[in-house]
């Protein structure tokens, strides 16, 4: 079996799983995107460039982006432990983040 194919075999072992998994390791930026994504959409929702057609809708999209960022969080935590949380856009290069407890 290729090494390939173990590391797919072992992503749907999810008891095995760790970081150091090739395929696993592809998800922290995939999952800090899903994060940052959530935040510009929450942090801009009441800007005066945003259009709804009502405020249901607003809350709607924010509710789904808070969930989604939660939802990174919790897979982001369950394979690495304390990870940076950031909760606001992020509009220029940062370094210096922390990890959260």
């Amino acid at each position: 079996e290729s090494n390939s194919s173990a590391q797919k075999t072992q992503y749907f072992n999810w008891i095995t799983m760790n970081p150091d998994n090739a395929v696993v390791s592809k998800w922290w930026g995939r999952l800090y995107r899903y994060v940052s994504m959530a935040n510009t959409i929450i942090d801009r929702a009441a800007g005066p460039q945003a259009k709804w057609t009502s405020e249901n809708e607003k809350n709607a999209i924010v509710a789904e982006a808070k969930f989604l960022r939660a939802f990174s969080y919790k897979f982001l935590a369950n394979m690495w432990g304390g990870v940076p949380l950031i909760l606001n856009e992020t509009k220029a290069p940062k370094f210096d983040y922390v990890r959260a407890t």
